[in-house]
């Protein structure tokens, strides 16, 4: 089933943020995670739903598949959009109002260690500003947290595997190529 045009826009988002800010250098990351919730990447979606609630799932251009969720972090709740690369769980984006940035920033660092790099106030071509990103970069896991402004005062805290990063980045492409050419 293909996405919406607004599901497109979240995917365009993510794939921006993703490859906005880069550790300069990759050093060995003791804290780089392994899963979420106690449920390690590659569990299929049902080991996945026996702690992290999952529903209205729909498939992605290509690789992903998308299931909405709700569920907290750091004493905020928020909703969110479990992924999965043909139904092996793959990430998580979690959406936050922007007075839980300073809670889920401090959840992010005692989890996760200092940000490997850390950026302020980008704007892309998709309306998309933030005044502060973290990044966090291993060798198979990706996290960020950000206070994007995609939506009117919306957070995001990502947390993705590199093969979620590279298929995001295809379908991408490949959306950007159905467009009609101006």
């Amino acid at each position: 089933m293909p996405r919406s045009g607004a599901m497109q826009v979240s995917v365009a988002v993510l794939v921006s943020l993703a490859g906005i800010v880069r550790a300069q250098t990759q050093t060995p990351w003791p804290q780089e995670p392994t899963g979420f919730r106690g449920v390690p990447f590659g569990a299929s979606a049902k080991d996945l739903s026996a702690k992290v609630p999952v529903e209205g799932c729909h498939d992605g251009r290509l690789c992903s598949i998308w299931c909405s969720s709700k569920f907290t972090i750091a004493g905020q709740t928020g909703r969110a959009e479990v992924i999965f690369i043909w139904w092996e769980f793959a990430g998580v984006a979690f959406h936050f109002a922007p007075d839980a940035l300073e809670s889920l920033k401090k959840f992010a660092v005692a989890n996760y260690g200092p940000p490997h790099a850390s950026g302020s106030t980008l704007g892309l071509g998709l309306q998309l500003t933030a005044q502060e990103v973290l990044r966090w970069d291993g060798k198979k896991v990706t996290v960020m947290l950000t206070d994007s402004r995609t939506k009117p005062r919306e957070g995001l805290f990502l947390l993705e595997t590199k093969a979620l990063d590279e298929c995001l980045r295809k379908e991408f492409q490949d959306w950007q190529k159905s467009l009609p050419r101006l």
